[in-house]
């Protein structure tokens, strides 16, 4: 039965890593994550409701420039009416109506309005522009997430491969102690030692496989990917640094690692290219134009009207009956008022100007100490991935020195069993260390937007 154990867990070992090089065909990438959820995220349909919005502002505020109609109707009753103190000998004058009645309608035509159109319009683009940058800032802010998910889906598939490759030293080991057995150096109860071991690398590999089923469904709701079973991830390359060293038993099971030169062990020193850098910029405009707009509409405005009328008295106001009448002209309109508030509004957007400044400068300040503090951690793992490559080739060396003494009979199962955990730990700690310094890459790429 024993035998049959560890024989099974061997093939379901091999079976997997079949099965997960058969599911490759779909890895992603950390950028396709990227564009898939901000293509799949909800709020992508903002987008859309700032560009209508947008279109139609600027649709209304086009509306000034078309004939302007106005339709007015009174019906007055009046005290006094417009009398001559004395008689004109041989004329009679005709006595004027207290009740009165108009029903008018004017139309106008701006002819020079100071630019307030258009600055109007340039405010509402502005505006337009604000609401697309907070939209960007927003869908940035998935890069985060996606980072959290997408390392720590990579962590735990390393983890599982290297779980495989215990169980698959064991069986081997297993092996060892039955020859030994056979050679009088060892007992039964060297073999419960080893599938006690293997029971509990399974154990570990089922916990772990149950924590990449939580990880992947929240990445591919985020993503959109329906099949979040079969979801496989690519490890991005050319950021660990160069590694020879490592037991000779593990190099074909370690992940591949290569570095440029010009890399490795250096601050990685990138522009600061973050979305919300073209937010200031974008406020700033907004209230540039607004201050445009402030000054047109504060300048007196220019049109042509025509005034055609019913009622009584008409332009004769000695004629009493009922008439239709008709006017037009140029006219000259300057609201006056408006230049009591505009000092105040003035101040108010130089307050914001200067606010927007400061937030800017706020950003880039915590945005330079958050990536020199992501360079100390790229550099902190550079080197201790280093370490490990050679602790990892020293607990090799000890490993295989145990496994000889092991078949002399000099050292008992648990005492190998001892130095392939530790050599296992070695390789895991690598691995671990390598997507760390990854996410580490990752973080100060986001926080720079790189």
């Amino acid at each position: 039965m024993k035998i049959q154990l560890i024989n099974i867990i061997t093939i379901g070992a091999i079976l997997l890593t079949a099965a997960v090089g058969h599911a490759q065909n779909k890895e992603l990438t950390i950028d396709e994550c990227y564009a898939r959820a901000q293509q799949h995220y909800p709020l992508v349909k903002q987008y859309e409701l700032i560009e209508k919005s947008e279109k139609y502002s600027l649709n209304n505020a086009a509306m000034a420039y078309i004939p302007q109609l106005s339709i007015s109707a009174s019906a007055t009753y009046q005290t006094d009416v417009t009398s001559f103190p004395q008689g004109i000998p041989g004329v009679t004058l005709p006595q004027l109506d207290k009740d009165q009645y108009q029903a008018i309608a004017e139309l106008t035509q701006i002819v020079w309005d100071s630019g307030a159109v258009r600055a109007k319009r340039n405010n509402i683009k502005a505006q337009s522009e604000v609401s697309r940058k907070e939209y960007e800032v927003e869908m940035y802010k998935l890069r985060d997430r996606i980072n959290n998910l997408y390392f720590g889906i990579l962590l735990i598939d390393n983890q599982i491969s290297r779980l495989d490759v215990l169980m698959t030293e064991l069986a081997s080991t297993y092996k060892r102690v039955e020859n030994c057995i056979d050679n009088g150096v060892a007992n039964e109860s060297d073999l419960d030692i080893v599938e006690v071991e293997v029971i509990t690398a399974n154990q570990n590999k089922n916990n772990l496989e149950a924590l990449r089923n939580v990880y992947t469904r929240m990445l591919s709701a985020m993503i959109g990917e329906e099949d979040y079973k079969n979801v496989q991830l690519r490890r991005p390359e050319g950021y660990l640094p160069q590694s020879s060293a490592g037991s000779s038993a593990n190099k074909e099971h370690e992940p591949s690692s290569a570095m440029d030169d010009t890399i490795s062990g250096q601050e990685y020193f990138l522009e600061n290219k973050r979305p919300e850098l073209a937010l200031f910029e974008a406020r700033i405009k907004e209230l540039e134009s607004r201050r445009s707009f402030i000054t047109a509409k504060n300048l007196p405005n220019i049109g042509l009207f025509v005034r055609a009328g019913y009622g009584r008295p008409g332009l004769n106001m000695f004629d009493t009956n009922f008439t239709t009448y008709a006017i037009g002209g140029i006219k000259l309109s300057w609201n006056i008022s408006s230049l009591y508030t505009r000092r105040n509004e003035i101040r108010s957007i130089d307050t914001g100007l200067k606010n927007i400044e400061v937030m800017k400068d706020t950003f880039i300040f915590n945005s330079d100490l958050s990536s020199g503090q992501q360079n100390a951690e790229i550099q902190k793992f550079q080197k201790i991935i280093e370490d490990d490559a050679r602790i990892i080739e020293l607990r090799g060396k000890i490993r295989k020195s145990s496994e000889n003494k092991l078949d002399n009979g000099t050292i008992s199962t648990s005492d190998l069993i001892r130095e392939i955990t530790k050599e296992e730990i070695a390789v895991q700690d690598k691995i671990k260390h390598e997507i760390e310094l990854l996410k580490s890459i990752y973080d100060l790429k986001n926080t720079l937007n790189n």
